[in-house]
């Protein structure tokens, strides 16, 4: 039950097939232009007993670029929940894959040449039993290290991609 149904169960080549579905659907978007961030503000309240990770912010977006903007590119943990993510342009949801980390939004107005908006967010990172590689340890007991991969990313993540060739080749 835990490690099929509360947490998706991956061995390592189902999570090389992630990557490479990741690369293969959404490498295009590369080089697709997106809002920049500018600034950030964000709180984390961390429950080390309860091995929990709560998340609240916003970040102020502005577009760099010499045209209109009308999508934005989310990348967000799959194990992540999301309680709120909300733009100050509202943003309707494309084909989400929760499975690849891939949120596309259309905003319901282009975002124009050097506009600003804000992308307020709300994301927890909550047990959920345990994973058949065992206990997650994204919080623990006696010290837990907080980076920006837990929050979302704007554009396609390059880092996501499979590096080595030869695992490439295998999915």
């Amino acid at each position: 039950y835990n490690t099929n149904v509360l947490n998706p169960y991956r061995d390592e080549f189902a999570r090389g097939e992630l990557q490479a579905n990741y690369e293969k659907a959404y490498k295009s978007f590369e080089n697709a232009p997106q809002p920049k961030i500018i600034a950030s503000r964000v709180n984390v309240d961390i429950y080390p007993y309860q091995h929990e990770l709560r998340t609240s912010g916003s970040f102020t977006l502005r577009n760099k670029t010499g045209a209109p903007q009308s999508e934005v590119y989310i990348g967000l943990l799959e194990a992540a929940t999301i309680r709120k993510l909300q733009g100050s342009i509202p943003m309707r949801a494309g084909d989400v894959r929760r499975d690849l980390g891939w949120l596309p939004y259309t905003l319901e107005r282009p975002l124009a040449p050097g506009e600003t908006m804000t992308l307020d967010f709300e994301i927890d990172y909550l047990p959920h039993g345990f994973t058949n590689d065992g206990a997650r340890t994204l919080v623990v007991d006696n010290g837990t290290f907080v980076n920006s991969q837990l929050f979302p990313a704007l554009g396609y993540q390059a880092g996501v991609e499979i590096t080595n060739d030869n695992e490439r080749k295998k999915h």
